[in-house]
């Protein structure tokens, strides 16, 4: 009967691990001392995440994955108050002040990116998780 039970839970703690390896998703909450957040931020899902603050009680925020936007062409939503054309999408790319020859004009006329320029990069390794950085 002993034998039977250790053998059961060992294949009991095995078959959780495989459940939870195939079932969880990985995302990470980073708070500074004295910061609340109701969020964790996953680290392989990329999105672009489009926020309306106008109104004092609440934030209205659409997110737009990054299928769609690697998908190119016009995106439409009724809670957004236009539509968004995206003309160019680089899965791998770095934005810089000071670029080489190369790289292109970012088309912003206001908000962070209006003097930068971005640089396409080849593809990367998929093995190599850290050095991928993604624009759109």
């Amino acid at each position: 009967m002993g034998l039977h039970l250790i053998h059961g839970g060992l294949v009991l703690l095995l078959l959780g691990q495989l459940l939870t390896d195939v079932l969880s998703r990985d995302s990470s909450m980073t708070l500074s001392e004295g910061q609340s957040k109701h969020y964790s931020e996953a680290f392989h899902d990329n999105e672009l995440a489009l926020i309306d603050t106008s109104e004092a009680q609440a934030d209205h925020v659409v997110s737009i994955p990054e299928t769609l936007l690697a998908a190119k062409g016009e995106i439409r939503d009724p809670a957004m108050p236009f539509n968004l054309r995206v003309l160019n999408y680089w899965p791998n790319c770095e934005i810089q002040e000071q670029p080489p020859a190369e790289a292109r004009f970012v088309a912003a006329d206001h908000g962070n990116l209006t003097n930068m320029m971005l640089l396409a990069l080849p593809a990367a390794d998929p093995a190599s998780e850290k050095t991928k950085r993604r624009c759109w």
